[in-house]
């Protein structure tokens, strides 16, 4: 039942009882607060409590606002006054409004999102509660919505007048579709034949009920080279990553497929027509995994992950100088996975799906004509972030005899994304005779290369991504990472803002220089 608006009375107040009121109003509002930090998914919200509530009257003005964003005791009153304008008289309990349109209502911009839900007292609208959170992606053509080359209102994200998202205390599933949406990308490095043109993987994650559809309609078109996949693939990266996000227990059979409904477009990269070529997958699968990884971040905030190396093999074919007998050298090289929301990420592993093991050097040696010259982990590799990526892997070979030489590799252009602010991971590498007049790059997938006794070839692997602002990691942590070798002294103070002071044969944290470079780096000096 609706109600309409009533007057109330003025009541008289003394001091005491006026100041008793304010305080009392305040402090629900600081309530409200404390409940939408505990409860927000996103890191804008959660730590940077980019958000604010308020209580207003029956009018829309505001009567009690605990400031944590001074500018929205302007914004309140224009979104409810926005609500009252557009649902005058239609206003009932169990409602509740959203609005986020700068000139319709009151929002900064797209990004704040109000919620505007009102209170009746003895069948009358006495007031109403608001909060207005920043969302950190509204879409739009750039991440994060904000773009600084904007031109006008409609290149900044989804823009919603007053509409009612509840109603009877219900949700409007309509509008509910519209904006319950998550989309995500990612780019393979190429195709292997089509050389430095990426390959985009697009996905779009909705709800319907209890059932989930990913849309992959976004994504390339088929590829001239090898980096198509079939979509049974598909189907099996999208269960792949909902067991890593709901539950890694899970039993797995068939019947995980039932869950969600997937499509993906005829005549793409993940739905080929035959017969495009499919040999190397692999690639394809990390970037599907990783972009749905980053939209179901949304709905699971606390498994939120940056990205890892994805995968790459080295193929050696020739002869034998032991038993001069063909042979094939096939190995799958491991690098670092991304930070994760409360934990740093692994050095030196396979990462999503491939689960694979790093052959051993002896046996390398062993089987075929090579040598390892070089194993070790690369320093300075894994993304910043409050929580730092894993480090990438450096193999260098010394060729004992001719060989035909093939790589299929990953993120050697594009380097693995960062999350939540996090840095992005150091990208991938393969040299033909480094360090020399004779050094060749080659490209991220190569085949047939031939290798002659006695050229050295060297491989990179990529480092994950970091999760978080690397200026909230712990100084201590900084400084752990410095004395075992996973970040330089140089990148402790570039990227982290730690300024470290020669102690002995090792080091330590400057403190004094270490406040002054990390309030220069937020800007605050």
């Amino acid at each position: 039942m609706t109600a309409e608006i009533k007057a109330l009375d003025p009541m008289p107040l003394d001091a005491i009882e006026l100041e008793v009121i304010k305080a009392s109003l305040a402090g629900i509002v600081q309530e409200m607060q404390n409940s939408l930090f505990r409860s927000g998914f996103s890191t804008i919200v959660r730590e940077s409590q980019d958000a604010s509530c308020a209580l207003m009257n029956a009018k829309g003005e505001v009567v009690a606002q605990h400031v944590v964003l001074p500018l929205h005791i302007g914004a309140f009153p224009a979104c409810a006054a926005a609500v009252l304008e557009a649902f005058a008289g239609g206003i009932a309990e169990g409602d509740a409004f959203i609005i986020n349109h700068p000139y319709h209502g009151g929002s900064p911009h797209a990004p704040d999102i109000a919620v505007i839900t009102p209170v009746f007292v003895n069948g009358a609208l006495f007031g109403f509660c608001g909060s207005i959170a920043h969302k950190s992606d509204i879409g739009g053509p750039v991440p994060g919505s904000c773009s600084g080359q904007a031109r006008e209102i409609f290149n900044e994200g989804l823009h919603l007048p007053a509409v009612r998202y509840q109603r009877g205390y219900r949700t409007n599933n309509d509008l509910k579709r519209l904006i319950g949406r998550f989309e995500a990308e990612r780019f393979v490095d190429d195709d292997g034949i089509e050389l430095e043109q990426p390959v985009r993987i697009h996905v779009v994650v909705t709800k319907h009920g209890e059932r989930l559809h990913l849309d992959f309609s976004g994504s390339a078109d088929q590829t001239a080279g090898p980096a198509n996949i079939r979509p049974p693939l598909v189907q099996a990266a999208c269960v792949y990553t909902l067991i890593s996000l709901i539950d890694p227990n899970t039993y797995v059979s068939s019947g995980l497929m039932r869950g969600f409904a997937m499509t993906a477009r005829e005549g793409s990269v993940l739905n080929p027509r035959f017969p495009a070529p499919v040999n190397t997958y692999n690639p394809t699968i990390h970037a599907v995994v990783d972009a749905l990884f980053a939209a179901m971040s949304h709905i699971v905030p606390g498994k939120a992950r940056a990205d890892g190396s994805g995968s790459r093999s080295i193929i050696l074919g020739g002869r034998s100088t032991y038993t001069g007998k063909g042979y094939v050298q096939y190995e799958i090289i491991a690098g670092g996975s991304g930070a994760r929301a409360n934990k740093d990420g692994i050095s030196g592993i396979t990462v999503n799906q491939s689960n694979a093991k790093i052959a051993p050097v002896e046996i390398i040696e062993s089987e075929f004509p090579t040598r390892l010259m070089r194993v070790e982990l690369i320093r300075d590799s894994g993304g910043a972030g409050q929580y730092r990526g894993g480090l990438g892997i450096r193999r260098e070979y010394l060729n004992l005899a001719d060989a035909r030489f093939s790589i299929r590799s990953m993120k050697h252009r594009i380097p693995p994304n960062g999350c939540a602010g996090g840095a992005t991971g150091r990208g991938g590498d393969i040299w033909i005779n480094p360090d020399t007049d004779a050094a060749k790059r080659l490209p991220t997938r190569y085949a047939d290369y031939p290798l002659q006794a006695s050229d050295v070839f060297r491989l990179d692997t990529p480092g994950g991504g970091g999760y978080g602002d690397p200026l909230a990691r712990d100084p201590e942590r900084v400084l752990g990472d410095v004395c075992q070798g996973a970040v330089s002294v140089e990148a402790a103070e570039r990227e982290y803002g730690v300024v470290l002071a020669q102690s002995g044969r090792g080091w330590t944290i400057d403190v004094a220089a270490t406040q002054a470079r990390r309030a220069q780096m937020r800007g605050k000096t």
